[in-house]
């Protein structure tokens, strides 16, 4: 699997956002990208092993290779933290209730992809998931506006948004009582 995730995140198309082709485009400063990159050169430092990427590319703009940089402890920070940028932590889990224990041991939860053939081991791992939007066979980037939306944890802050539970976020609810006259 490891190898697969690396032959597909290197066969991402970085581009400006306006061709169709991009898949990935600039982060949105210069300082952001020098963030990500002392991430990366934070995590190699700390025995994380650059799979590919891990550098800034050759373009007009901030952009930066696609990284994946393999973890064996999910304490180390990049494990632990959200770069906002082309960077991913991968660790190796045992089995599905490995990977549900280190999901749960990380501060953030947002969102969690689950890839299976089998429809009911995936919904029963939902279940110790502690994530606020699980998508199973289909990547966590992006939103779908007809569904609530936010995260657990450090991941959220409040009611859901979008979808039905936009709706109740953003109305406010006035009751009106009426008597009859005399």
């Amino acid at each position: 699997m490891r190898d697969a995730l690396v032959a597909a995140v290197e066969a991402m198309t970085v581009e400006h956002p306006q061709d169709d082709r991009c898949q990935v485009g600039p982060l949105i400063s210069d300082g952001a990208r020098e963030s990500a990159l002392a991430a990366v050169g934070e995590a190699t430092g700390a025995g994380g092993r650059l799979l590919t990427g891990g550098r800034a590319l050759d373009a007009s703009g901030h952009y930066m290779a696609p990284t994946l940089i393999e973890v064996d402890d999910p304490g180390m920070p990049l494990a632990q933290r959200e770069v906002f940028a082309p960077v991913c932590a991968v660790l190796e889990a045992r089995d599905a209730g490995h990977a549900a224990e280190i999901t749960r041991g990380v501060r953030y939860g947002l969102s969690t992809a689950v890839f299976t053939r089998d429809l009911d081991r995936a919904l029963e791992l939902t279940r110790s998931l502690d994530t606020g939007l699980v998508r199973i066979n289909q990547p966590t980037a992006g939103v779908d506006y007809h569904v609530p939306f936010g995260g657990e944890k450090d991941s959220g802050y409040g009611p859901r948004e979008q979808g039905r539970a936009a709706r109740d976020f953003y109305t406010s609810t006035r009751t009106v009582l009426v008597s009859p006259s005399r």
